[in-house]
């Protein structure tokens, strides 16, 4: 009996897809993880590059979401974020990654919680999706800290009507980047 190239095609497609996920899983990273790291680059208000002796890896903040870059207040928060933190040896705690490979962490400096101090001074709002990873005790302290930052009008509290990153964010996507949004979520899913 004789294959068609077709069949001999799709086997070995399918096998690179098999050979693809197992060396996946193989080298995926295992978490929690702690360590010490200097932040290289701040990307924007939540997201950060760290460097470890020789190794970078990018870090999405834990807890919190700052307005995007083309978001009013979106560069003000980065900015803040880079004198807070910017250059800095910080603590890193992270516990999982997130469908665009960031690592998320939270990153203490001088033992104090970056995000919280971002949330605090209104450059961030909690993010109530990833609320499932913090403590008790960090999500009271998250709500406290957004409650009086918008009660006294800090950093985007002082618009009229501060848009959430989430929203903004689901307004300005394409159909085609909420299309690859949603495979990467399937692709990604539960992964930790």
């Amino acid at each position: 009996m004789t294959y068609g190239p077709g069949l001999l095609l799709a086997v070995a497609a399918a096998a690179a897809v098999i050979l693809g996920l197992l060396l996946r899983t193989l080298f995926r990273p295992h978490f929690p993880k702690q360590f010490r790291a200097k932040v290289v680059w701040v990307c924007d208000g939540d997201t950060v590059w760290v460097r470890r002796f020789f190794s970078r890896r990018k870090i999405r903040l834990l807890g919190m979401d700052a307005p995007e870059s083309e978001q009013e207040y979106g560069q003000l928060s980065q900015e803040y974020l880079d004198d807070l933190i910017g250059g800095q040896t910080v603590e890193v705690e992270a516990i999982g990654a997130d469908i665009y490979g960031r690592w998320l962490a939270r990153i203490k400096f001088r033992r104090q919680d970056v995000s919280l101090q971002m949330i605090e001074a209104g450059m961030a709002w909690p993010y109530y999706a990833s609320f499932h990873n913090l403590t008790p005790a960090e999500r009271s302290a998250y709500r406290a800290a957004a409650f009086e930052a918008k009660r006294y009008g800090r950093g985007l509290w002082r618009s009229e009507r501060p848009e959430a990153p989430w929203t903004w964010r689901q307004r300005n996507r394409s159909l085609w980047q909420r299309l690859l949004l949603w495979i990467r979520k399937l692709l990604y899913h539960g992964e930790r």
